[in-house]
Protein backbone atom coordinates (compact mmCIF):
# COMPACT_ATOMS: atom_id res chain seq x y z
CA UNK A 1 0.00 0.00 0.00
CA UNK A 2 1.45 3.60 -1.11
CA UNK A 3 1.80 5.84 2.00
CA UNK A 4 -0.38 8.83 1.92
CA UNK A 5 1.66 11.87 0.85
CA UNK A 6 2.04 13.95 4.22
CA UNK A 7 4.63 16.44 2.49
CA UNK A 8 1.97 19.56 3.19
CA UNK A 9 0.92 18.30 6.46
CA UNK A 10 1.83 19.70 9.66
CA UNK A 11 -0.30 17.81 12.41
CA UNK A 12 -3.26 15.77 12.37
CA UNK A 13 -6.29 16.82 14.48
CA UNK A 14 -8.33 13.45 15.26
CA UNK A 15 -12.12 13.79 17.24
CA UNK A 16 -12.36 12.13 20.43
CA UNK A 17 -16.13 12.93 20.98
CA UNK A 18 -19.49 13.72 19.66
CA UNK A 19 -19.10 17.33 20.14
CA UNK A 20 -15.57 17.57 18.52
CA UNK A 21 -17.02 15.56 15.61
CA UNK A 22 -20.21 17.50 15.03
CA UNK A 23 -17.54 20.30 14.83
CA UNK A 24 -15.34 19.03 12.05
CA UNK A 25 -18.19 18.84 9.45
CA UNK A 26 -18.92 22.21 9.69
CA UNK A 27 -18.32 23.96 6.62
CA UNK A 28 -15.52 26.39 7.81
CA UNK A 29 -14.00 22.98 8.59
CA UNK A 30 -14.58 20.81 5.30
CA UNK A 31 -11.21 21.62 3.78
CA UNK A 32 -9.11 20.13 6.30
CA UNK A 33 -11.86 16.83 6.60
CA UNK A 34 -10.36 13.76 5.94
CA UNK A 35 -11.36 9.82 5.88
CA UNK A 36 -12.43 8.28 9.45
CA UNK A 37 -11.02 6.03 11.62
CA UNK A 38 -12.63 3.86 14.51
CA UNK A 39 -12.35 3.67 17.86
CA UNK A 40 -13.11 0.64 19.45
CA UNK A 41 -15.35 2.82 22.58
CA UNK A 42 -11.73 3.00 24.93
CA UNK A 43 -9.91 5.35 23.59
CA UNK A 44 -7.75 3.40 21.40
CA UNK A 45 -8.27 3.82 17.31
CA UNK A 46 -7.99 0.31 15.30
CA UNK A 47 -8.23 0.06 11.19
CA UNK A 48 -11.56 -1.87 10.35
CA UNK A 49 -11.43 -5.11 10.13
CA UNK A 50 -13.49 -8.15 8.61
CA UNK A 51 -16.58 -9.15 10.73
CA UNK A 52 -14.87 -12.79 10.68
CA UNK A 53 -12.24 -11.43 12.72
CA UNK A 54 -14.52 -10.19 15.61
CA UNK A 55 -16.74 -13.76 16.23
CA UNK A 56 -15.07 -14.83 18.86
CA UNK A 57 -14.86 -11.92 21.34
CA UNK A 58 -17.52 -9.66 22.32
CA UNK A 59 -19.15 -7.29 20.18
CA UNK A 60 -17.98 -3.49 20.92
CA UNK A 61 -19.27 -1.05 19.37
CA UNK A 62 -17.09 1.53 17.92
CA UNK A 63 -17.33 5.05 16.37
CA UNK A 64 -16.43 6.92 13.44
CA UNK A 65 -13.79 9.22 14.09
CA UNK A 66 -13.15 12.42 11.93
CA UNK A 67 -9.60 13.65 11.17
CA UNK A 68 -8.75 17.30 10.11
CA UNK A 69 -5.36 17.99 8.69
CA UNK A 70 -3.39 21.15 9.30
CA UNK A 71 -1.84 22.17 6.10
CA UNK A 72 0.96 24.01 5.24
CA UNK A 73 -1.57 25.35 2.71
CA UNK A 74 -4.36 27.10 3.41
CA UNK A 75 -2.22 29.21 5.45
CA UNK A 76 -3.45 30.69 8.80
CA UNK A 77 -5.76 33.38 8.68
CA UNK A 78 -3.29 35.45 10.83
CA UNK A 79 0.31 33.96 10.59
CA UNK A 80 1.26 36.03 13.46
CA UNK A 81 -0.57 33.68 15.49
CA UNK A 82 -0.26 30.16 13.64
CA UNK A 83 -3.56 28.11 13.50
CA UNK A 84 -5.96 29.12 15.77
CA UNK A 85 -9.10 26.90 17.47
CA UNK A 86 -12.35 28.25 18.45
CA UNK A 87 -15.28 29.39 18.18
CA UNK A 88 -14.95 32.56 16.42
CA UNK A 89 -15.23 31.97 12.40
CA UNK A 90 -13.64 35.05 11.31
CA UNK A 91 -10.93 34.54 13.69
CA UNK A 92 -10.35 30.72 13.73
CA UNK A 93 -8.91 28.25 10.99
CA UNK A 94 -10.30 25.51 12.84
CA UNK A 95 -13.93 25.99 14.33
CA UNK A 96 -14.80 23.90 17.35
CA UNK A 97 -18.36 25.13 17.96
CA UNK A 98 -20.17 27.72 16.43
CA UNK A 99 -21.32 29.49 20.19
CA UNK A 100 -19.65 29.55 23.06
CA UNK A 101 -22.12 26.80 24.76
CA UNK A 102 -19.46 24.23 24.90
CA UNK A 103 -17.46 26.30 26.90
CA UNK A 104 -15.51 27.03 23.77
CA UNK A 105 -13.71 30.40 23.80
CA UNK A 106 -13.89 32.88 20.76
CA UNK A 107 -9.80 31.72 20.26
CA UNK A 108 -9.72 29.20 22.48
CA UNK A 109 -5.73 28.35 21.72
CA UNK A 110 -3.62 28.51 19.13
CA UNK A 111 -0.66 26.71 17.27
CA UNK A 112 2.42 27.43 16.17
CA UNK A 113 6.20 26.95 15.77
CA UNK A 114 9.48 27.36 17.00
CA UNK A 115 11.19 28.36 14.18
CA UNK A 116 14.74 27.13 15.39
CA UNK A 117 13.90 24.06 16.10
CA UNK A 118 10.70 23.24 13.94
CA UNK A 119 9.13 21.99 17.01
CA UNK A 120 5.47 22.40 17.36
CA UNK A 121 3.54 24.75 20.22
CA UNK A 122 -0.35 24.67 21.73
CA UNK A 123 -0.82 28.28 23.13
CA UNK A 124 -3.65 29.36 25.42
CA UNK A 125 -6.35 31.88 24.68
CA UNK A 126 -9.04 31.05 26.70
CA UNK A 127 -9.86 32.50 30.61
CA UNK A 128 -11.38 29.48 30.49
CA UNK A 129 -7.75 27.61 29.81
CA UNK A 130 -6.93 24.36 28.11
CA UNK A 131 -5.94 20.93 29.04
CA UNK A 132 -3.27 18.48 27.99
CA UNK A 133 -2.63 15.11 28.54
CA UNK A 134 0.31 13.17 27.25
CA UNK A 135 2.11 10.39 28.11
CA UNK A 136 5.47 12.69 28.65
CA UNK A 137 3.39 14.93 31.15
CA UNK A 138 1.91 11.64 33.57
CA UNK A 139 -0.68 10.84 35.22
CA UNK A 140 -2.22 14.31 36.08
CA UNK A 141 -3.21 16.78 33.17
CA UNK A 142 -1.61 20.09 33.10
CA UNK A 143 -3.99 23.31 32.41
CA UNK A 144 -2.77 26.14 30.18
CA UNK A 145 -3.78 29.41 31.34
CA UNK A 146 -3.13 32.85 30.85
CA UNK A 147 -0.69 32.82 27.77
CA UNK A 148 0.51 29.41 28.97
CA UNK A 149 2.28 27.31 26.37
CA UNK A 150 3.52 24.16 25.93
CA UNK A 151 5.35 22.34 22.79
CA UNK A 152 3.76 18.90 21.54
CA UNK A 153 5.94 16.12 21.91
CA UNK A 154 7.14 15.10 18.11
CA UNK A 155 6.48 11.26 18.82
CA UNK A 156 3.13 10.82 21.32
CA UNK A 157 -0.56 11.46 20.57
CA UNK A 158 -1.45 14.99 22.89
CA UNK A 159 -5.01 15.19 24.00
CA UNK A 160 -6.59 18.59 24.25
CA UNK A 161 -9.79 19.41 26.26
CA UNK A 162 -11.26 22.86 25.49
CA UNK A 163 -14.65 23.48 27.03
CA UNK A 164 -16.54 20.46 27.14
CA UNK A 165 -14.53 19.22 23.32
CA UNK A 166 -12.05 16.44 23.58
CA UNK A 167 -9.09 16.24 20.66
CA UNK A 168 -6.22 13.98 20.00
CA UNK A 169 -2.95 15.76 17.69
CA UNK A 170 -0.38 13.97 16.31
CA UNK A 171 2.02 14.40 13.71
CA UNK A 172 2.58 11.99 11.30
CA UNK A 173 5.19 9.63 9.98
CA UNK A 174 5.85 11.26 6.59
CA UNK A 175 8.16 8.63 5.56
CA UNK A 176 9.40 9.13 2.14
CA UNK A 177 7.87 12.60 1.95
CA UNK A 178 10.15 14.18 4.92
CA UNK A 179 12.37 15.62 2.73
CA UNK A 180 9.52 17.27 0.71
CA UNK A 181 7.87 18.16 3.83
CA UNK A 182 11.20 19.84 4.89
CA UNK A 183 11.50 22.25 1.72
CA UNK A 184 7.80 23.07 2.34
CA UNK A 185 8.76 24.22 5.68
CA UNK A 186 11.54 26.56 4.80
CA UNK A 187 9.49 27.70 2.20
CA UNK A 188 6.89 28.30 4.83
CA UNK A 189 8.90 30.05 7.70
CA UNK A 190 10.12 31.98 5.14
CA UNK A 191 6.91 33.28 4.24
CA UNK A 192 6.24 34.20 7.78
CA UNK A 193 9.10 35.91 8.59
CA UNK A 194 9.06 37.94 5.83
CA UNK A 195 5.79 39.61 6.84
CA UNK A 196 5.68 43.50 7.04
CA UNK A 197 7.45 43.93 11.09
CA UNK A 198 4.37 45.51 12.72
CA UNK A 199 2.93 41.70 11.89
CA UNK A 200 6.08 39.66 12.92
CA UNK A 201 4.69 39.00 16.62
CA UNK A 202 5.75 35.31 16.06
CA UNK A 203 8.65 34.20 19.00
CA UNK A 204 10.95 33.38 16.34
CA UNK A 205 13.36 32.26 19.20
CA UNK A 206 13.53 29.68 21.81
CA UNK A 207 12.87 31.33 25.08
CA UNK A 208 14.32 28.08 27.05
CA UNK A 209 15.83 28.25 30.75
CA UNK A 210 15.70 24.84 30.64
CA UNK A 211 15.55 22.33 28.43
CA UNK A 212 14.37 19.17 27.61
CA UNK A 213 16.11 16.60 25.14
CA UNK A 214 13.62 14.88 22.75
CA UNK A 215 14.50 12.67 20.22
CA UNK A 216 13.20 12.58 16.85
CA UNK A 217 13.49 12.43 13.41
CA UNK A 218 13.10 16.27 12.48
CA UNK A 219 13.66 18.52 9.59
CA UNK A 220 17.19 17.60 9.33
CA UNK A 221 17.09 13.94 10.18
CA UNK A 222 17.22 11.63 13.51
CA UNK A 223 18.95 14.54 16.10
CA UNK A 224 18.75 15.46 19.65
CA UNK A 225 16.03 18.41 20.01
CA UNK A 226 16.65 20.70 22.73
CA UNK A 227 13.89 23.07 23.33
CA UNK A 228 11.72 24.92 25.62
CA UNK A 229 9.00 22.67 27.21
CA UNK A 230 6.16 24.43 28.61
CA UNK A 231 5.80 28.66 29.26
CA UNK A 232 3.15 29.50 31.92
CA UNK A 233 2.14 32.66 34.27
CA UNK A 234 5.36 32.31 36.53
CA UNK A 235 8.11 31.30 34.47
CA UNK A 236 9.90 29.17 31.70
CA UNK A 237 10.52 25.20 31.88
Amino acid sequence: MAEADYSQTILIVRAEEPNASEAFHLPHNAHRLVSCHFSDGAGSVQEDTEASSREVTPYVPRTRLPELRVNFDPKPIDPTRGFVFGSNKQLCDIVLDETNAHGISGRHFYIDFNWESGILRINNFSKYGTEIRAHSIGRHPIILKGRAMRMLHPTEQTFISAGDTRLALFIPDRGEYQSEYEHNWEQFRTECQNLPPELRQLDLHSLASTQQVARRKGLHGTYLLYDEIGRGEFGTV
